[in-house]
């Protein structure tokens, strides 16, 4: 799990720590002794409570699905193009999925 939250920025989705092989009661272990705290609904932060704006970033991109990607001011001040002080965290997806907290959704066809 340290490679990918390495290359994620200290995150890590539910659905990918599933796929290297955790069940619910390793998931939940892993939560209980500090390796694991929940960012945002299905996304961790591994190791530390407490990830830099580019781990919050991808943590609500991961929360938003596999299609989703950030977009508006989070995307621009991302890309170095225009620095951004909103709270929000903007990601686009197709998917109708629902907001969560901290995250602006915005949804496409």
């Amino acid at each position: 799990m340290g490679d990918l939250a390495k290359r994620q920025y200290r995150v890590v989705a539910h659905r990918q720590i599933v796929a290297m092989g955790f069940g619910r009661s390793g998931i939940q272990h892993q939560i209980t002794s500090g390796a694991l705290y929940q960012l945002f609904r299905g996304v961790y932060a591994v190791g530390c409570a407490s990830v830099s704006w580019r781990g919050r970033v991808m943590g609500a991109v991961l929360a938003c699905g596999p299609e989703a990607v950030a977009s508006h001011q989070t995307g621009a001040a991302l890309m170095g193009i225009r620095p951004t002080s909103r709270a929000l965290i903007d990601v686009t997806t197709p998917r109708s999925r629902h907001g969560q907290r901290g995250i602006e959704v915005h949804r496409v066809r």
